[in-house]
């Protein structure tokens, strides 16, 4: 048996209808789709799915079979092929059609090779779930003829009530057949060379040779395309003469070259350095062998390239090099090929049109312009058109003292928002404060629910009683809304029950977070609720003229005031609403320290009213004060 190993870059298309004439062929191809038979055993069955697993696996490279792993399921095996190197999306479908009516012949290698190309676009259309491909390749392969093969167009168009595919394919055969006959088609040995030549470098070739030559644009003998004088190509003399290359992954084109390649190894490898890049007018895209000068660079396989001494150099690689010239203008070549085996870099002035770019030369200096913009000049070397160029990458090496003086922290990545309230605690311990309340207490214990938005403060003497003080809230809001507390993030101002805490979140099943030392952004949200509660308890306490001792009391009413005030987070809403789950009845809210005046009914000779001082609202007693 032939084995048709499934590399990375293969035709998926192609190496699926083997294996499935394989598994065919092998009576095991009803287990790919789970259609078995009624009559089929289970040990038929079971039979069937071993030997398709089999036939496939042996079929696959081993980076393949990497990928999709060791399968016990020959349908599970092939879905997973399928969805790794078949792309159904949207994007990849207008990207291929894009592709398919964009498609031209390239008459610089045979027809044959054109069909192929053209016959794999239909295939991997098809494969994107295209069915209607068909109806259309046949004008679009038309459409891709080149004007040089008018008559055969002409001859398909009229005449015809139906055109189909192969009316094309045979038609545009015929044409090359024909030409081989006269002796003038082209063969696909000719390269393109990669040593810059001048201007008039063909003024001085033999008429014998030059007499045997035919153009396939005017039909004329004489010449070849390049040379044309009726091509658009070389209506100005001053222009250099661009070629038009192919796009494509397989064999990077090179015309047959005139001059000794390994007298140009020579020369370049003395004079040229990694910074210098040749202006090749001959060369089909832009190439180096240097890989650190690539960004967004990929690896390719099966292509190559051929060199004017019948030499192929693998291409390992395509991406982009953004180079700046010495005249400041940073332009970015695309699709630059990698060729290690290069002996220098190459600019291809084919690419350079593509982009707007125009060369003009005289007086050994070669100018590239783009309009009235003079993009960089190349002085000739040894008959090289040679520039100079510095890459600019992606990353460079570190610079360890200027990392040591100028170094900055990275953001903090956001947090997950939470779906449902009592999902994560924020906790911070602040204190002391500095004068105890009127009831001795010192710290106080800020606790944040980040779905609600809501505050709680518990005012404490001393840090022994944090972790009796937070049992006691943790029992009381899980039976106010039903719930459990899952998260508890924490700062470094609890390390020190840092372990009781820890037993214990692990005995309720909470995941406890805490916070790197010296690093509390983590832990923001507890960290900016306590600033902004000391500045509200500084400012209530200076407007109503109390004295420090009564921080405590401030700082339960800023609480009090913050769940009751609508939230932007919350759309407007309140926290204390939203972690309830109902509308608020709000009460008569109050100034902080304005005047309180009591009822009193004691005595009916004493007055009937008392002046006190607003503290805030009792939360243990019914509208208390």
């Amino acid at each position: 048996m032939v084995w048709l190993h499934l590399m990375e870059k293969s035709d998926f298309s192609i190496w699926k209808q083997k294996i499935k004439c394989i598994l065919i062929q092998q009576k095991c191809f009803k287990a790919v789709g789970e259609t078995y038979l009624i009559s089929d055993t289970e040990e038929k069955r079971a039979e069937m799915n071993e030997n398709a697993c089999s036939v496939i696996y042996l079929n696959l490279s081993d980076s393949v079979i990497r990928k999709v792993g060791i399968l016990e399921s020959a349908k599970i095996l092939w879905d997973k092929l399928n969805e790794l190197y078949t792309e159904t999306s949207l994007p990849n479908r207008i990207f291929l059609l894009e592709k398919f009516f964009k498609f031209r012949l390239d008459m610089s290698i045979d027809i044959e090779e054109n069909l192929d190309v053209f016959t794999k676009l239909i295939s991997d259309i098809k494969l994107c779930g295209d069915k209607h491909i068909d109806d259309y390749s046949p004008i679009a392969l038309l459409n891709a003829i080149p004007d040089s093969f008018s008559d055969v167009k002409s001859a398909i168009k009229y005449g015809r009530d139906n055109v189909t595919l192969d009316i094309v394919v045979n038609g545009l055969k015929s044409k090359e057949l024909d030409l081989k006959q006269m002796g003038e088609g082209r063969k696909s040995e000719e390269v393109m060379h990669v040593r810059g030549r001048e201007n008039n470098s063909r003024r001085h070739r033999s008429k014998s040779r030059s007499s045997s030559r035919r153009c396939y644009y005017c039909h004329e003998s004489g010449h070849f395309i390049r040379d044309c004088p009726k091509s658009k190509k070389n209506e100005h003399s001053e222009h250099v003469n661009l070629t038009t290359g192919v796009d494509d992954l397989g064999d990077v084109l090179m015309m047959k070259n005139l001059c000794d390649y390994d007298y140009l190894s020579s020369v370049i490898s003395d004079s040229l350095g990694k910074s210098d890049w040749v202006v090749d007018s001959g060369c089909s895209f832009h190439m180096s062998p240097l890989k650190n000068v690539f960004s967004n660079y990929r690896e390719i396989e099966h292509g190559f390239v051929s060199l004017a001494n019948k030499k192929k150099c693998n291409v390992l690689g395509i991406g982009n090099v953004c180079l700046r010239f010495s005249s400041g203008y940073v332009l970015t070549l695309k699709n630059v090929r990698h060729v290690p085996e290069l002996c220098c870099n190459l600019l291809s002035c084919a690419s350079l049109e593509n982009e707007g770019l125009k060369g003009k030369w005289g007086k050994g200096i070669m100018k590239v312009v783009k309009g009235c913009l003079v993009v960089f000049k190349a002085e000739m070397k040894n008959n090289l058109y040679v520039c100079h160029a510095e890459p600019l990458l992606d990353s460079v090496n570190c610079v360890q003292p200027c990392v040591l003086g100028k170094q900055s922290r990275v953001g903090f990545p956001d947090l997950p928002k939470c779906t449902n309230v009592l999902d994560c605690i924020h906790a911070d311990l602040w204190g002391p404060y500095g004068v105890s309340t009127h009831g001795g207490k010192n710290y106080f214990l800020t606790l944040i629910d980040d779905f609600s938005k809501k505050v709680w403060v518990l005012l404490i003497e001393n840090k022994s009683e944090v972790f009796d003080k937070f049992k006691n809230w943790k029992t009381l809001v899980e039976k106010q809304t039903g719930k459990k507390i899952n998260f508890l993030r924490t700062t470094v101002s609890f390390d020190f029950c840092d372990s009781q805490l820890g037993d214990l979140c692990d005995t309720w099943g909470i995941s406890m977070h805490k916070s790197v030392p010296s690093t509390p952004q983590p832990d923001g949200v507890a960290e900016r609720m306590v600033r902004t509660l000391l500045e509200r308890v500084r400012a209530m306490l200076a407007s109503s003229g109390l004295s420090n001792k009564f921080w405590g009391e401030a700082i339960c009413y800023a609480v009090d005031l913050i769940n009751l005030s609508p939230s932007v987070p919350l759309g407007g809403k309140c926290p204390e609403s939203v972690f309830m789950g109902k509308p608020l009845n709000l009460p008569n809210l109050r100034v902080f320290g304005c005047a309180a005046y009591v009822n009193r009914v004691n005595d009916k000779s004493e007055p009937r009213t008392k002046e006190y001082v607003f503290l805030g609202y009792h939360h243990y007693k019914k509208n208390g004060l």
